[in-house]
């Protein structure tokens, strides 16, 4: 990677509407201290004078630092090292936190998408990094392991970021099709994203997801880069998300997109302390909004009290 290339929570009048994930999906906290079921990406390790990264837990987070033994050619390029899982998706919704990184470092920290035949000059598939020095965001497309930056399909409307030492950030990044959309907030607000981007390009169409740690300083030396990620999900479809509002007369209106797949289902309940919960899914009464951007439900049977909404997938 060279510097030029390389559940949200609704409130109404006690009403909550909840986003859960699919059980099919791959979701870790890192809070069990272990990466068991990941694979770790570690390319100069195959070069046969051992791995060339470091895997570490720190306060429940997943810490990743390659290294460069110094005896490694210069042709195997720089210190590079990454997780990911082994489900292969074409569409994908991504989401993690980058949670701390050494700003000192010349490095590119970030994400992997529709990679394949990952391994020392094979990788193909997309990377999405910020790069700490230049405090910007690329996605870039690996091509055995050589990296282009997406320049001729731009992100749009900006890609300029500043991630401060010290904070936490959350990464949404969603492939469909041809298109990348790429959102950032700065926890704790998932609400509102400090940056939000698109790019499109069409050479990968699926493969693999994960966690990308890259020196970026360009030098063939012993070069070492250092982030720390959280709370990773992937799926093959962004949750939809649902807004409330009110009505004149005490009606609930509950909206959510209107391209969310049928196979999500709205699901309602007036408590949630009850053991088990008991959710009553909506099957009639949904329409589509005047322009044709929403799903929209009328709930009529609220008259105080509490009610909580959520969408699941069955």
């Amino acid at each position: 990677m060279k510097r030029a290339a390389l559940a949200s929570l609704l409130i109404f009048s006690a009403c909550v509407a909840f986003t859960p994930n699919r059980a099919v999906a791959q979701a870790d906290d890192f809070n069990d201290g272990n990466d068991l079921g990941w694979t770790r990406y570690d390319p100069l390790g195959m070069v046969g004078l051992g791995s060339q990264a470091t895997y570490s837990f720190p306060n429940g987070g997943y810490r990743i630092q390659p290294r460069r033994d110094p005896r490694i050619p210069a042709s195997a390029g720089p210190a590079r090292a990454g997780a990911y899982f082994t489900n292969q998706y074409s569409d994908f919704y991504m989401t993690a936190d980058i949670v701390n990184w050494d700003e000192s470092m010349d490095q590119a920290i970030g994400f992997l998408a529709r990679m394949s035949q990952l391994g020392l000059g094979t990788t193909d598939g997309y990377a999405l990094t910020y790069q700490v020095p230049d405090h910007d965001i690329d996605i870039t497309r690996f091509t055995d392991e050589g990296a282009v930056e997406l320049t001729s399909i731009p992100l749009s409307p900006t890609d300029d970021i500043t991630m401060v030492p010290g904070r936490s950030y959350r990464y949404v990044w969603i492939g469909k099709g041809s298109k990348f959309t790429v959102r950032v907030y700065e926890l704790p607000n998932v609400t509102t994203p400090i940056l939000e981007c698109t790019g499109f390009d069409d050479r990968y169409p699926s493969g693999v997801c994960g966690f990308l740690v890259y020196d970026n300083s360009g030098s063939a030396a012993a070069g070492v880069a250092d982030a720390t990620f959280d709370n990773y999900l992937a799926q093959d479809v962004e949750p939809p998300r649902l807004t409330i509002t009110g009505g004149s007369f005490g009606d609930i209106f509950v909206s959510w997109a209107a391209d969310t797949p049928d196979e999500f289902v709205l699901q309602t309940t007036p408590s949630l302390s009850t053991t088990p919960i008991v959710w009553t899914s909506v099957t009639e009464g949904i329409v589509l909004s005047e322009d044709g951007t929403r799903k929209v439900y009328n709930d009529t049977s609220f008259f105080g009290g509490n009610k909580f909404y959520r969408m699941v997938r069955p």
